[in-house]
């Protein structure tokens, strides 16, 4: 607590980013992105370039899944954005079970995963198979100056998941627990990171779901919208230790240019292997 309230105050007494400088760069991530992100506007983009989380609550129609986004602009580097929070030492999500079914090669590399959380009484818990991959084609039409790590729900994912769980790759899910679970019909979204200078980055997560069961999807959008600020605020709580923590001797992680990330210090010099954050 100490540590997000430093940060914190660190953050409102940074200069504000300009305005004008935030909307052209959201534009030119637009232009090559999978998944194009509102312009926030007003209120919404004073706030943002001041420095505080700008939460959307995107409704384009009344039936369909909402999306939920989270923007903010942290004075640290995408590479410190990414570790912040991709990197499975800090994982604040326990109910969460997950797996690495496979590797997607180029021309979009990424991974293909497992995942099932354990949902509180009385309702079931939730499972999904996704696939998420680098936007390769937004690091070279930027040169470097942006990553996007979209995901996707799997066809045929809920088969997948079932076989794979039956055969035991899933550690502390059973057949039993299985049966009792509900496979998401929607799960889509996307981490992006935007450098604005060498000095601030503009971070963004976004989510579109649909749960399932009993469960309203009114109801997912609103625990969405809270969630975001415990992805953000864990990420800044973070940062002291990650420039530590993530030494030498850390299992490299991935960058959204499907690159490993440098060590930020020294370790006592043992070799790694390469490892996905996402």
């Amino acid at each position: 607590m100490t540590a997000l309230l430093l940060l914190a105050a660190l953050a409102a007494h940074a200069a504000p980013a300009d305005p004008q400088r935030i909307v052209s760069a959201i534009r030119e991530f637009d232009a090559h992105s999978n998944d194009p992100i509102p312009v926030p506007k007003g209120k919404d983009l004073t706030e943002l370039s001041e420095g505080h989380l700008v939460r959307i609550r995107q409704v384009t129609d009344p039936d369909a899944p909402q999306r939920v986004i989270g923007l903010q602009i942290f004075h640290h580097t995408k590479s410190e954005l990414w570790v912040a929070t991709g990197d499975d030492d800090y994982n604040d999500v326990q109910e969460l079970h997950y797996v690495d079914l496979k590797h997607l090669p180029p021309p979009a590399p990424g991974h293909r995963y497992l995942q099932y959380l354990d949902v509180p009484w009385p309702f079931a818990d939730r499972y999904w198979v996704i696939d998420t991959w680098d936007n390769l084609d937004l690091v070279k039409a930027t040169g470097d100056r942006m990553w996007e790590n979209p995901w996707r729900l799997v066809d045929g994912g809920e088969k997948l998941a079932r076989k794979a769980i039956r055969a035991g790759k899933l550690p502390g899910v059973g057949a039993e627990m299985l049966g009792k679970a509900i496979y998401t019909p929607v799960n889509r979204g996307a981490w992006l990171a935007i450098s604005l200078d060498d000095h601030a980055t503009l971070f963004g997560y976004h989510v579109t779901s649909v749960v399932g069961g009993a469960i309203p999807d009114d109801l997912v959008a609103r625990y969405s919208m809270h969630t975001l600020r415990r992805i953000f605020h864990g990420a800044a709580s973070r940062f002291p230790q990650i420039l530590t923590h993530y030494d030498a001797d850390h299992e490299p992680i991935v960058g959204g240019d499907d690159k490993p990330i440098p060590p930020f210090s020294g370790g006592r010099g043992g070799a790694n292997t390469v490892t996905a954050s996402r």
